[in-house]
């Protein structure tokens, strides 16, 4: 069976494959490549009943009309259907299309970004089975270009050395919408390796879409985020922590990843921000995701001469309140919190004009503001009938870095709106 990886990205997705003998991941490149994650779907007639054929990659020359619909940008846009049905059906094409391109029964990793909940990741699993998967798991996109280094590191004896007293490597990863911005901290024992993610911060608009940015405008946007990202990762004391400790001294490794052509211009500024930095160059950016989750396929499937062992982070829980004109995120928990524990947040919904209102629980890696949806909560207009604020508090208890309960409750009457269990892995 082929274990291979998949760069879930709307520019350019690739996918690699793990070559045992080789002892490394490698590109595939099949004819047809898709050049984004785009998907089409035209309507079609069979047995008298009207289906939708989908088409995927989609053509440059692609026309839509009364019968015919394109989904662009399939990556970003997937979190706003709430329906998971909807979602499973969209990304189910590409999933068949790479069954097809390797050619041979496989389990495919995918990456995902940090801001994918939980079940939208697990829904994407489901229609990579169905389209034909032997298996499928994924891999956060900021974990894997670090993943993606291991069998370099490895055959080399000074860096792989350096691993056991621990290394907090930075990642920065330029895309299609945004250029992200990470510390990831690696420790090794023996042939096992544990990872954390310590901090990371989301740099929208300097992604691919918006061109090349003026390097000025780079420099300023990475050189306002690198201290908060510092501070966030290495101020703050880890509690129940077991082996070496991240310190910034040891965060003198860069890895980067993705086409954006922002990259350049942010790399070469973090390199002078760090002073004398490594900069991990044996995997170029461009496949640097897609190789990585072919290595994590490869662990899955205990294919490794070493083990990845445990996967650590420290989220803020916070309140992302989706009201009109505002879209805000506030913090509730400290990133030393350590579960189990319970929260709280009051917040005042304004009257919308008939509008729902959404109020998410959303975790964030400290240090910026990148943050993804845990559980959501949706009051309809019905719901928050009257005049004037409502006041209302979301309350919970996170019982591990797994999992935790939510709930929905106002404040003027201590009703129950709403409750719900999350996942946060």
């Amino acid at each position: 069976m082929l274990l291979a990886g998949l760069d879930w990205s709307d520019g350019n997705p690739g996918a690699a494959v793990w070559d045992a003998a080789a002892g490394e991941a490698r590109m595939v490149a099949p004819p047809d490549a898709p050049r984004s994650l785009a998907v089409g779907f035209s309507e079609v007639r069979e047995d008298g009943r009207r289906l939708l054929q989908p088409t995927f990659p989609l053509p440059d020359d692609w026309q839509e009309d009364r019968s015919s619909l394109a989904f662009r940008h399939l990556k970003r846009s997937l979190t706003s259907f709430r329906n998971t049905e909807v979602a499973a059906f969209l990304a189910r094409p590409v999933f068949q299309y790479w069954v097809r391109a390797l050619g041979a029964p496989a389990h495919l990793s995918f990456s995902v970004p940090l801001d994918y909940p939980w079940d939208l990741c697990e829904v994407l699993c489901s229609a990579a089975l169905e389209a034909g998967l032997q298996g499928a798991s994924f891999i956060s996109e900021t974990l894997a270009p670090v993943l993606a280094f291991l069998p370099c590191w490895r055959n080399d004896r000074t860096r792989w050395a350096l691993l056991e007293g621990g290394r907090s490597v930075w990642v920065i990863d330029c895309g299609l919408t945004d250029l992200n911005l990470a510390l990831v901290y690696v420790a090794r024992s023996e042939n096992r390796l544990d990872f954390a993610l310590l901090a990371g911060d989301c740099l929208e608009d300097l992604g691919s879409l918006a061109g090349a940015v003026e390097p000025t405008r780079v420099a300023a946007e990475v050189q306002k985020s690198f201290p908060n990202v510092c501070r966030a990762a290495f101020e703050k004391a880890w509690p129940n922590w077991s082996g070496p400790a991240p310190q910034l001294r040891r965060a003198d490794w860069i890895i980067a990843a993705g086409e954006g052509e922002n990259l350049a211009p942010a790399l070469e500024n973090l390199r002078a921000l760090i002073g004398q930095p490594y900069v991990c160059d044996d995997v170029p950016a461009a496949e640097a995701t897609a190789r990585g989750a072919a290595v994590h396929a490869a662990n899955q499937a205990g294919a490794l001469p070493f083990r990845i062992g445990t996967v650590r982070r420290r989220p803020v829980l916070g309140v992302r309140a989706r009201l009109p004109n505002n879209v805000h995120f506030i913090a509730i928990t400290e990133p030393d919190d350590e579960p189990p524990f319970a929260f709280e947040r009051a917040l005042e919904v304004e009257p919308t004009g008939g509008q729902p209102v959404e109020i998410t629980l959303a975790a964030a890696l400290p240090g910026g503001d990148r943050f993804g949806a845990v559980c959501s909560f949706v009051l309809e207009p019905r719901e928050l009938a009257g005049s004037g604020r409502r006041a209302l508090l979301v309350q919970g208890r996170l019982q591990d870095w797994s999992r935790g309960q939510a709930e929905l409750r106002d404040l003027s009457s201590d009703a129950r709106l709403a409750a719900m269990p999350f996942r946060l892995s």
